[in-house]
């Protein structure tokens, strides 16, 4: 994975549940944000219509419980009120969640990060330097609750 980064504007969008945003943002800004208190941030990639997402989410969302851990959603819905709902559904409010309306064919994030399916959970060091993805992000992302 390429080291740089260009800055993409990422609109925050409804986030469910009284969750607090500052104002929209790109997503290396909130990277950036993670990384100064945490060693790894970690980055899931999922869309609201997505079996496979579904599951993953709701085994981040038993292992995690209530806890706050550096992880940052990035869904690759189109329509805003889809993702405000799934957000909702999945109890997704104790994690960072953005979306940038693209959808994934036209996602710059997607091409950044490598990413070719979905869900894809990977873990980024102070270095941006991708140190994990799949089950072993999973495992070391649970380690941290």
């Amino acid at each position: 994975m390429k080291k740089q980064f260009v800055s993409i504007f990422i609109i925050l969008c409804f986030l469910a549940n009284g969750q607090k945003v500052a104002s929209p943002t790109t997503i290396d800004s909130l990277i950036i944000k993670e990384l100064k208190t945490n060693e790894n941030v970690f980055l899931l990639f999922w869309i609201s219509d997505c079996p496979h997402c579904d599951l993953g989410i709701k085994q981040l969302n038993q292992k995690i419980g209530n806890n706050k851990v550096p992880l940052i959603t990035i869904a690759f819905d189109k329509d805003p009120v889809v993702y405000k709902n799934a957000l909702k559904e999945k109890k997704m409010q104790n994690f960072i969640n953005f979306c940038d309306f693209k959808g994934f064919e036209k996602s710059a994030i997607a091409k950044k990060y490598a990413v070719t399916q979905t869900p894809t959970l990977i873990a980024i060091n102070r270095n941006y330097t991708k140190i994990a993805d799949g089950n072993l992000a999973f495992a070391k992302l649970i380690k941290i609750k």
